[in-house]
Parts: structure tokens; C-alpha cells; sequence
């Protein structure tokens, strides 16, 4: 048996019922004469539960003076569920509840024939069944690269491209010499990613072939 630490639960009230199993009990008073009732099995996540409920508490486990309530595991065979494994197959709160708080009518939790409602909730978190890796690179070793033309005046309406590698991926420099006969257009392509998604701080740039302490250079950036 193992108790949740208290500190990391947390607590809320709400007013929808248990979504996996609800324990209704017709007299907590008369449920009181018993030491500890064991549900009946109830299915979630692919696996057998049962609640334990101590009425007057746990004395094994500190729990005097309060509901104790534990979840178990019947039909244990996933070796997922880290928690529950071995001979540690039940955990739960031996302080689940004070008496004294319970037992106010002006809580609610026990109506005019002192009957009230226990439940539980239990949800498996699988491993991943699809991963995802991001790797941020903040300088490149070499990170230009540069589509030299010739003879631009003869040039038709032809892109032109050249193909690079710049860290593991592979990438299309693209110039599209005249777009309607007036516009010069230039994109960067990334090959080969197909399903994946590739994020790229990088600068478009039309040279200066003049070569002139001030150069005349168009510049574009993008993400």
C-alpha cells in the first residue's frame, strides 16, 4: 500500500459525477460498523479497479480520525503504469476526508438518510505514439551561398537554381530572371521536408557587382 503525498494532490469540488465508477453508499452509519469495504471491480483505461474505503480511517496508515479511500489495481500486467506494480498495487489518502467535515451537513457530502456517493476517476498516460525533435542552430559554419549569372541581358524568363546543404538539409536557391517581363523574383526552397517543419532566419540578396565602397544592394529578410 502507498499513500499520495497530500502536498503535490490537489483538491477541487465540481458537480459532475465520476466518469469511471461512483460508489453509492445507502447508510454511512451502518457502514461504520465495518474496519474496511473493498468494491466490486469496475474497468478503466483498459485495466481492473476497486475502490478501498476505510470508514473510520486507517489506523495502520495514520488515518484515524478520517475517510480513508484507495484505488487498486486488480488485473496488473502493463508494466506503463509505474505506480501501481509488484506487490505496491493499491494507492491512495489515508486522510482522505476528516470525519468531522464529512459528517457537516452543510458540506453535503451525507443527505437527511445519510447516504453519499464515492468514485473514481482513472486515466493511463500511454508513451507518445509520435515524437517530435527541434534543434535550433544560432550560427551555421557556412551560410552563404551565392547564384552567379551570366549574361543577363540574354537571359529568357527560365528560373535559374542552384543546390546547397547547409546543416543536414538540403536547400533550392531559386531566380526567376523576369516575372511578366518586369519583376526579378528569388525564393528559398527547402528539399526534402516533407512532413516536417523547418524554421530558417535567413537574407535574400541581390549583389552589388560594382564592387563600390557604398554598395547598392537589395536585401530581404525572412523566417
Amino acid at each position: 500500500m502507498a499513500r499520495v503525498d497530500e502536498q503535490k494532490s490537489v483538491k477541487d469540488k465540481r458537480a459532475l459525477p465520476p466518469a469511471h465508477f461512483s460508489l453509492k453508499i445507502e447508510s454511512f452509519e451502518a457502514l461504520s460498523t465495518l474496519d474496511k469495504y473493498d468494491s466490486g471491480e469496475f474497468k478503466a483505461a483498459d485495466h481492473g479497479w476497486r475502490l478501498s474505503l476505510y470508514p473510520k480511517g486507517n489506523k495502520n496508515d495514520n488515518g484515524s480520525g478520517y475517510i480513508s479511500l484507495y484505488l487498486s489495481i486488480v488485473d496488473y500486467a502493463d508494466e506503463a503504469i509505474t505506480s501501481f506494480h509488484g506487490s505496491n498495487t493499491q494507492h491512495g489518502f489515508p486522510r482522505f476526508l476528516s470525519l468531522k467535515e464529512f459528517k457537516k451537513r452543510s458540506n453535503g457530502y451525507l443527505d437527511k438518510k445519510s447516504s453519499c456517493t464515492f468514485g473514481a476517476e482513472v486515466l493511463v498516460i500511454r508513451p507518445a505514439e509520435k515524437e517530435e525533435s527541434l534543434t535550433l542552430i544560432r550560427h551555421p559554419t557556412q551560410n552563404t551561398f551565392a547564384l552567379k549569372i551570366e549574361n543577363w541581358s540574354k537571359v529568357g524568363m527560365d528560373p535559374r537554381s542552384i543546390d546547397f546543404n547547409c546543416e543536414k538539409w538540403n536547400w533550392k536557391l531559386i531566380v526567376y530572371p523576369r516575372v511578366n517581363g518586369k519583376s526579378l523574383s528569388v525564393y528559398l526552397e527547402v528539399v526534402g521536408a516533407a512532413e516536417k517543419q523547418v524554421y530558417a532566419d535567413f537574407k535574400l540578396r541581390v549583389l552589388d557587382q560594382l564592387k563600390r565602397k557604398k554598395p547598392k544592394e537589395k536585401q530581404y529578410a525572412g523566417t
